[in-house]
């Protein structure tokens, strides 16, 4: 039998992707307006890519598996 890869995949990049696309579609639409909208999208972009060229999960500070898992 083959080992299984029990390396759980990270979920946060998407997460923050997907709140970059609804920033950005709202201040496209004039719904929200302002720097902050641009720093907020600014930060998360670059959440991702330390991330991804670091290869870690940015969010496994905060969500350690349970005992037993």
């Amino acid at each position: 039998m083959m080992a299984e890869d029990k390396k759980k995949s990270c979920y946060c990049g998407g997460v923050l992707a997907i709140v970059i696309a609804v920033l950005t579609l709202l201040a496209m639409h004039g719904i929200i307006a302002g720097l902050w909208v641009s720093i907020v999208v600014l930060v998360l972009a670059i959440l991702i890519a330390i991330g991804s060229l670091a290869n870690c999960c940015c969010c496994a500070k905060f969500c350690k598996p349970k005992e037993g898992e």
